[in-house]
């Protein structure tokens, strides 16, 4: 090998895998402490209210989230896609969608309130839904963390996010102590929350970005038409993620969306792990889509790692769940505990189905995976229709995890059909042998003393993956850059510019 050649690969070394690691650092660092914040806050919200007004309060921000799903639509992926491939397109692209989502997003806060009164939900459920609503108006602005993802500038985002939570945090902590609080009064704060942020991402872009409000009718129709499959997905993705919460409310009442939401709410924070991983892989997803050897090494080093932490905390939420639920939500919210231990594997499904679905989008077959919502969602329908009035919001646990399983082995059917390539190399193996080991561990321990079991979870963990060499020193993208540039010594990751 040449000395370009070298100098190129040590240069792709160098750039991108530092990058995408402090990227996602930064990214988990603040999810870190918005989680935090969100926990605190739930832990004296439960307390506070009467189960059945957490249930109301769940149920607004639940219904809430299909609308938000709609606001998005696909656009965020399809355009951090197409930014990656042409950054001097960002621009006019942002603001074209940012005035085109403003204008969008009145149109779903009617459709919103709409459908709650079509739900006859009561008045007072009603006005929390419509106080909700405007949080799709700044939500409007979402979009710009486009520009921080493909710059690898995640921090502004970071600090929009924790900046938002922190403030609506405190308010509601402060709120809450005053004497006559009332729901809407919190469903206001958190609004306010939605504001902050949106204003603040919209400060920051400007950072990196010269922003001018825009219709371009051809660009935003093309635009529009790619996203229109992924979108569609998301939304039946959407659908089936939280139809569960609303048709508990309808079957079963407020009390068992409150016992199930606290559950839920807690696999939201799980499955926070995958999103904030991918951000940072998915537009390298993208660019080395034609090629199918950098493709492979992303795609599978990205699957072990995600497992590595996926499997292992579903064991450990399904162990101690229980004591989680004592703990974060007090003993009047025990009746969710199981609920709880059968999520927490839907959410070790949903670290490697998160994959599959970006990795889908990234080899352009959005398309199908529309198609493979859609079934989901009639699924998942049919799966809680049946069984919550049998087992109650159990029932809609239950569905889930096989929702979930459903959808991602039929995704993996499916890359591996157009890419010919599995998510899973041997590694997965070791995954397995530690996932068994670390739950073995944890159940023995915690029969003779519970405090030492819990206090020994890390330890154990880290011990296992020393001793079973599960981590691996040289990173994904090292490896891509050494097989990828191998072969291409005037392109590659040498080359490549965020």
């Amino acid at each position: 090998m040449n000395t370009g050649t070298e100098n190129t690969i040590n240069a792709g070394r160098a750039r991108l895998g530092p990058q995408v690691t402090r990227n996602s650092g930064i990214q988990f660092i603040g999810k870190i402490i918005s989680i935090g914040i969100t926990v605190a806050v739930t832990m004296i919200l439960v307390r506070r209210l009467p189960v059945a007004d957490y249930g109301k309060y769940a149920i607004a921000f639940a219904f809430i989230s299909f609308f938000s799903v709609l606001m998005d639509f696909g656009t965020m992926m399809i355009t951090t896609r197409e930014v990656s491939r042409d950054p001097s397109k960002s621009s006019g692209i942002m603001g074209n969608l940012v005035t085109f989502r403003l204008i969008w997003s009145l149109a779903l806060m009617l459709a919103a309130v709409l459908s709650a009164y079509m739900l006859r939900y009561p008045a007072d459920l009603k006005l929390l839904i419509f106080i909700a609503s405007f949080t799709l108006l700044f939500s409007s602005f979402g979009i710009l963390e486009v520009i921080f993802r493909v710059n690898f500038k995640m921090i502004y985002s970071v600090i929009a996010g924790v900046a938002g939570s922190l403030i609506s945090g405190i308010a509601i902590i402060v709120y809450i102590f005053f004497p006559g609080f009332s729901l809407t009064g919190l469903v206001i704060i958190n609004t306010f929350c939605a504001a902050i942020q949106g204003i603040l991402l919209f400060i920051f872009s400007g950072k990196f970005i010269t922003f001018k409000f825009n219709i371009n009718m051809e660009q935003l129709k093309n635009i529009i038409k790619e996203s229109l499959p992924q979108g569609v997905a998301m939304f039946l993705s959407a659908m089936y993620f939280n139809i569960d919460t609303i048709i508990i409310s309808k079957l079963a009442g407020e009390a068992s969306v409150a016992y199930y939401s606290t559950a839920y709410k807690l696999l939201q924070i799980i499955i926070l792990i995958p999103s904030i991983v991918l951000i940072s892989v998915f537009p390298l997803l993208s660019k080395y889509s034609g090629d199918k050897s950098a493709l492979k090494l992303i795609y599978q080093k990205t699957c072990y790692y995600l497992l590595l932490m996926g499997l292992p905390i579903a064991a450990i939420f399904t162990i101690f769940s229980r004591e989680i639920i004592t703990v974060l939500y007090s003993e009047k919210y025990l009746t969710g505990a199981p609920a709880l231990e059968v999520l927490a594997w839907a959410g070790a499904v949903i670290f490697c189905s998160s994959l599959l679905g970006n990795t889908l989008v990234a080899i352009n077959r959005q398309n199908i995976g529309m198609a493979i919502a859609a079934v989901g969602l009639v699924l998942n329908i049919g799966l809680n229709l049946y069984l919550i009035p049998i087992y109650d919001f159990f029932g809609a646990a239950i569905a889930t995890v096989i929702t979930e399983l459903f959808v991602a082995v039929i995704i993996l059917l499916v890359v591996y059909f157009y890419g010919k390539i599995l998510p899973f190399g041997y590694r997965l193996v070791k995954v397995l042998i530690l996932t068994v080991l670390l739950s073995a561990s944890i159940v023995i321990l915690k029969k003779f003393n519970l405090i030492l079991s819990i206090a020994l979870v890390v330890p154990v963990y880290v011990f296992l993956l020393y001793v079973l060499k599960c981590y691996q020193e040289d990173f994904y993208l090292t490896d891509m850059a050494r097989s990828f540039l191998k072969r291409r010594s005037n392109t590659g990751l040498g080359d490549y510019r965020p």
